[in-house]
């Protein structure tokens, strides 16, 4: 059984919240706001923790305690989960951007940057949602080829490409309007798919591709909204194969709080500032999931089964008035440059805000299985993405945990930089300035050899 503490020894049980996969609901409950599954297992002592399956390499850090109880024939393993790093191991990136990847002055510009991804060869692949085109660039980010076109056609957009993925061989899939493209790392168009029964709108929502590349991992969401003030739509999601069979959900969550608002003489809906966003991650088949309102993430076979849950231990955060203040500068300084969007951007008191800030953001597997979960900052004052970008010199904590679901430490990484891509020794992602101009950069990571 999994189990997870923090605290006392003392049982809470507040009500259940389920994670619903393909062979059946598992419950999961709460002790003292950390997730577990109901079974016979005791908790002894307080300390910051992971806990995972025995059969799972082992996040030994400190201290490791197993529990055995009657009738039980699985260990509970708890490990005291310690920082990992000593400062002579602290990872950290390289001061000033390793490659630079920007449109050229007579060329048409990065707008809409789907990937970067990086191929086998080093080289690196983009979508440009702007001019319907995958562009390659060589490891200097100098431009290659370039591959694609609005149209119908093979081999062409109807819309802008709208997600780019790397499986087996260096195939990259597309994501598109109502389909995926298939193309090879040298640009080559190799073919596309679509639904042949049902609704094609289920490709709409491709968020992942398994390492064959056989199946595709889709998120969807009940498009029907209920009448209330604030709603969190259901979404679920599933692996559906290319041949047209879908796979058993592998998990079903609620999606991010949005709140009804009447504002310039209309109706609408927007989102809750500092409303927790649901994040996932691939590693390999299985999939990461976090739903920001809490410290943790869980690890989810294929077949929609928790393996096991990573947390740590993080305090919540209140939302203060200072907080709503830095909301009302961010959104008054981004309609000085973009009064045309006054309508669309009403002040944070009509928003229903909430009063706790999210314990995360954003979250990413690296190439060795590591996974990389971004802070919440105060700076992103319950707008992130929204408004104007953050200063290039603003650092934001990425914890990061390896494959046995170890704590290893945290790395600063800069505020502007979208994180799309983490090597065992790059993070790339694309940079957004205050002119909102778009271009990807790659940072070293200085990993210590001793």
């Amino acid at each position: 059984m999994l189990g997870a503490f923090r605290g006392s020894n003392r049982l809470v049980r507040p009500p259940l919240t389920r994670l619903q996969g393909g062979h059946g609901v598992l419950a999961i409950e709460n002790i003292m706001g950390i997730p577990y599954m109901a079974g016979p297992y005791r908790v002894t002592r307080s300390a910051r923790c992971i806990l995972l399956l025995t059969s799972l390499p082992l996040a030994c850090s400190t201290e490791v305690e197993q529990r055995r109880l009657p009738g039980d024939s699985t260990a509970v393993v708890v490990h005291s989960n310690a920082e990992s790093w000593k400062n002579e191991d602290r990872w950290s990136l390289s001061t000033v951007p390793t490659t630079t990847i920007q449109g050229a002055p007579n060329d048409a510009p990065l707008m809409g940057i789907r990937g970067p991804i990086v191929t086998s060869e080093g080289n690196y692949i983009l979508a440009n949602a702007a001019t319907n085109e995958l562009r390659i660039y060589n490891a200097a980010g100098v431009l290659i080829k370039v591959s694609g076109r609005q149209g119908n056609g093979p081999g062409e957009f109807p819309t802008g490409p709208f997600g780019i993925f790397r499986c087996a061989a260096d195939t990259i899939v597309v994501k598109e309007n109502r389909r995926v493209s298939i193309w090879r790392a040298d640009g080559e168009y190799a073919g596309i798919t679509s639904t042949q029964t049902g609704s094609s709108d289920r490709l709409r929502n491709v968020v992942g591709v398994s390492p064959d590349c056989e199946s595709m991992l889709v998120e969807t969401g009940d498009p029907r909204l209920p009448n209330d003030q604030v709603v969190r739509v259901e979404n679920r999601l599933f692996w559906y194969k290319r041949n047209g069979d879908s796979r058993d959900t592998v998990a079903r969550f609620r999606g991010i709080e949005a709140v009804r608002v009447e504002y310039f003489g209309r109706e609408f809906r927007s989102r809750v500032p500092w409303a927790p966003a649901p994040v996932y991650a691939l590693r390999d088949s299985f999939l990461l999931f976090g739903d920001a309102e809490q410290p943790l993430f869980r690890v989810i076979d294929p077949a929609g089964r928790v393996a096991a849950i990573i947390s740590w231990n993080s305090k919540s955060r209140d939302v203060d008035p200072e907080d709503r203040d830095k909301f009302e500068s961010r959104r008054q300084a981004y309609l000085a440059t973009h009064p045309d969007q006054a309508k669309n951007y009403p002040p944070v008191d009509m928003l229903s805000p909430r009063k706790t800030k999210p314990f995360y953001s954003a979250a990413l597997t690296d190439s060795e299985g590591n996974l990389w979960v971004r802070e919440y900052p105060d700076a992103d004052a319950g707008s992130p993405g929204f408004f104007a970008p953050h200063p290039a010199s603003l650092m934001i904590s990425w914890n990061v945990f390896d494959v046995g679901g170890r704590w290893l430490g945290a790395v600063k990484i800069p505020a502007p930089l979208s994180v799309r891509q983490i090597t065992p020794s790059k993070v790339i992602g694309v940079w957004r300035d205050h002119d909102d101009v778009e271009s990807v950069r790659v940072y070293e990571i200085s990993k210590p050899k001793h």
